[in-house]
């Protein structure tokens, strides 16, 4: 007596060990699915459903779900602390100047060259005994100052030890061996 039988990933016309008994439609439904690269399924009882997309993926209220596991994050090197350094560089901070009040910095190279150059003129105009607010500078907010020679050296002066401890910082985080995950936390950087 011929039948229709449903196993994994096939079908069959007569029993065989763990084979599903399935209807002549099924039967049918089944052998276009197989023609068109589908997969037959008993798991569960009888389905037609797309193949497995990878063998991480497990069959789950009738759809695929992806079990792929997280990939192993990559191991940190000195370069990532490098660009944390420098990112933090380029942001910059905020110095109070004595006398003056709060003004923001960003650490680029070409606003140090520009502070350090504004510092030996300011040396200059300290030594011809000029203390009055006549040298310009506008701040990475772009808002404008004019500060007294004495203020412009304070102010890099704070800006050069700032831009010391992010080093020093640097070079501590990648002394350690690994590197911290969490080695973007304010906790690290001064």
């Amino acid at each position: 007596m011929m039948g229709y039988f449903a196993l994994e990933d096939g079908v069959s016309t007569s029993p065989l060990d763990g084979a599903l008994e399935i209807s002549e439609a099924q039967y049918h439904e089944a052998m276009s699915a197989i023609m068109s690269g589908r997969q037959v399924t008993i798991d569960g009882g009888f389905a037609v459903r797309d193949k497995q997309p990878s063998e991480h993926h497990d069959w789950e209220n009738g759809a695929w779900v992806d079990k792929t596991p997280e990939p192993e994050p990559r191991p940190l090197t000195a370069l990532d602390v490098d660009i944390e350094h420098d990112r933090r560089a380029n942001e910059g901070k905020t110095f109070t100047v004595d006398g003056y009040g709060d003004i923001p910095l960003e650490g680029s190279l070409r606003t140090q060259t520009v502070l350090l150059a504004l510092k030996d003129t300011a040396r200059d105009l300290q030594a011809a005994e000029i203390t009055a607010p006549v040298l310009f500078l506008t701040d990475r907010d772009n808002g404008d100052h004019n500060l007294t020679p004495e203020q412009v050296i304070a102010l890099v002066d704070q800006g050069k030890a700032f831009m010391q401890a992010l080093h020093e910082a640097k070079r501590a985080l990648k002394a350690i061996t690994p590197i911290p995950a969490d080695y973007t936390a304010d906790s690290y950087w001064p």
